[in-house]
């Protein structure tokens, strides 16, 4: 009888490693499959602002005339932005400049905003700045002899 029970388990034992065995290379498989934007959302994913940089820099060496080109310089630029705003401009200069880019016009959208965000976010600010001027004021926002 023990010897009955002892087959069952090492039966039993043999097909849980072989599902688990399975399991870990169909992930692995289903990990090298991943189309070019499941893999641009795991990279964007990643904390480590450096690491993100150099891997969405080498998925666009890799992959020029990708149809998620634009996608992968966005998620660049919007790293860039806080890491190294310098080589972002410049970066978006020479995209401006190459000719080969000129009928991408997605492409040029995102340089372009990225290129024109530091004017936007300082015109925001300079209307929370008019807004902040005007709180001495009430006379502009309220009515004659509201209390408001």
């Amino acid at each position: 009888m023990n010897i009955r029970w002892l087959a069952v388990a090492f039966v039993f034992l043999s097909v849980c490693l072989t599902c688990f065995a399975l399991q870990k290379s169909g992930s692995h498989a289903k990990q090298d499959d991943l189309t070019p934007l499941e893999d641009l959302s795991e990279i964007n994913k990643l904390q480590d602002l450096e690491r993100k940089k150099e891997l969405l820099e080498k998925y666009i060496r890799e992959n020029p005339a990708g149809p998620r080109l634009s996608t992968a310089y966005r998620y660049l630029f919007t790293t860039l932005r806080h890491i190294d705003p310098s080589k972002g401009s410049a970066l978006a200069d020479k995209i401006l400049a190459d000719p080969q880019n000129s009928e991408a016009k997605s492409l040029r959208r995102t340089v372009y905003s990225y290129k024109f965000r530091p004017l936007k976010d300082l015109q925001d600010a300079e209307h929370i700045r008019a807004l902040g001027a005007h709180d001495g004021d009430r006379s502009c926002h309220t009515r004659p002899g509201s209390r408001f």
